[in-house]
């Protein structure tokens, strides 16, 4: 059946397979199609604007993912995750005379967040969503990354800089969609590379040098074979600014694949690996399995729709923003951690299950609204509540971008899904005109981005990394570096 999404207009389809997976988990049919369902869950994830602020328990200064402009409620991480609080403290009655949207968002508001979403983290205060990261400074969204700089979901790498969906590789540097590679530079969706610079769509290659679509090759330029000698001399008469200009304008009369699915079985969308019968989908990692609309989707995900950044090993997930390790049946979350089941409308919960509406708590049943039910009240309470919601209108419905704590060009929906200023506060979505780029305060070599002309600073390591390897310093921030390196992307997918 074809369905009219609710923010965009557009027709969307509701084919017999979407339908059995939303009576088996019984919850309404989206009014949303698939791309709007994706924006505003992103819209509920901020994961590189940082700001400094005090934490509200301590007082101490911290850097965080709240400015003084957001009006949360804030701890430092080792506070927020220690037993000097209680979250059922903020605990408080449904009320049936207000929508359910309206009463959560004061909730939210009132319990504590932690200032950032790491744990196990050492020397790597400037990271997010991250964890067992090591000595790394600006990395996001990546795990067990070690001396890694400027970084975006690097996932088990080393000496790293500047690289975008990175997987299990060392002495990267501005890299995007590569795994298992070493020493590889300015490359794009390549596996098992080394030592070779502006490769594109390439498998296990080395000592090549602007190369696309070639499968264990050695001493290669152009797709042209050379010997070692004649590379040698090649390499060495290059001059790397002028090549990588040359290589942005020489990259679009290449050949591309269809995708970079790996032993993807019955699958649709790109990025999928070793994975089956998961439709629509983009970022799925090892043994996920019947999913569909996921976006970064973790290892052994199964029979789950509509989640983003979540997942491992764990099944029955339905429009769930990250988290949500080792748990099953989880439908309208935000940063759910591990353990957790039977689980809706929630957000920051730990190894709870048979809870709804909830924030912040830990290892507890039957909770509503951060208050504790016997299991009889809860089973007698919580269908009420639904029926509540679907008069009003909120039942099946991811929370709204209206209340999110974030900005929406704070958040990650505006890298995929761009909006200017006015078409964002048109729809009632909040705005942040000074989103600055934050730097260590021991940063050195003050400069100003080529682009947009925003101040920012190198810091010594990444001057050591850049004279280590014969790299030119970086001409722009950042953040203009990442949105180029975005734009690489193949987002299709997405939208």
């Amino acid at each position: 059946m074809n369905k009219q999404c609710k923010q965009c207009g557009q027709e969307f389809l509701i084919d017999s397979r979407d339908q059995a997976f939303y009576k088996r988990i019984d919850v309404s049919e989206p009014s949303f199609c698939a791309p709007c369902r994706r924006q505003r869950r992103l819209s509920w994830r901020n994961d590189r604007t940082l700001y400094r602020r005090k934490c509200d328990k301590s007082g101490k200064d911290m850097i965080s993912l709240f400015g003084d402009h957001h009006d949360m409620v804030v701890y430092d991480s080792k506070i927020w995750w220690g037993d000097d609080w209680n979250a059922l403290d903020y605990g408080r009655e449904f009320d049936f005379s207000r929508p359910f949207f309206e009463q959560f968002d004061e909730l939210s508001r009132s319990v504590p967040y932690p200032n950032l979403f790491t744990a196990h983290g050492e020397n790597s205060d400037y990271t997010n969503y991250n964890i067992y990261n090591k000595n790394s400074y600006l990395c996001f969204a990546g795990n067990y990354a070690e001396d890694c700089l400027y970084c975006y979901t690097a996932e088990r790498c080393k000496d790293c800089v500047d690289c975008l969906f990175v997987w299990y590789s060392e002495l990267c540097y501005e890299c995007v969609h590569c795994e298992d590679c070493y020493a590889l530079k300015y490359s794009l969706h390549s596996r098992n590379c080394s030592n070779s610079y502006f490769l594109e769509d390439c498998i296990g290659c080395k000592d090549c040098f602007m190369c696309y679509g070639l499968t264990q090759k050695q001493y290669c330029v152009l797709n042209k074979q050379y010997s070692k000698e004649e590379y040698e001399k090649l390499l060495a008469e290059f001059d790397l600014e002028e090549l990588r200009e040359r290589y942005l304008k020489e990259r679009g009369t290449w050949e591309r694949p269809d995708s970079h699915n790996v032993s993807a079985e019955d699958c649709s969308g790109d990025y999928i690996l070793h994975s089956k019968n998961c439709t629509d989908c983009y970022i799925m990692a090892n043994e996920c399995e019947d999913c569909r609309y996921v976006f970064n989707g973790f290892p052994g995900l199964k029979d789950s729709y509509d989640c983003t950044y979540a997942g491992e090993h764990s099944d029955l997930m339905y429009e769930c923003l990250g988290g949500g390790a080792a748990s099953h049946k989880l439908a309208f979350c935000a940063v759910v951690f591990s353990g957790c089941s039977d689980v809706s409308y929630s957000i920051l919960l730990i190894g709870c299950s048979d809870c709804f509406g909830c924030v912040g708590i830990r290892k507890k049943r039957f909770c509503i609204f951060n208050k504790q039910y016997t299991e009889q009240e809860y089973r007698e309470l919580l269908p009420r509540i639904i029926e509540h919601m679907k008069k009003t209108g909120e039942w099946g419905e991811f929370f709204p971008t209206e209340i999110s704590p974030y900005c929406y060009n704070e958040t990650v929906a505006s890298e995929y899904f761009e909006m200017d200023k006015e078409e964002v506060l048109a729809k009632g979505w909040q705005w942040r005109d000074a989103v600055e780029e934050i730097a260590a305060e021991d940063a050195e070599d003050l400069r100003k981005c080529e682009v947009t002309g925003k101040s920012f600073r190198l810091i010594k390591k990444e001057l050591e990394f850049y004279k280590k390897h014969d790299l030119p310093l970086p001409r722009k921030c950042f953040a203009q570096r990442h949105k180029e390196r975005m734009a690489l992307c193949d987002k299709s997918n997405l939208k």
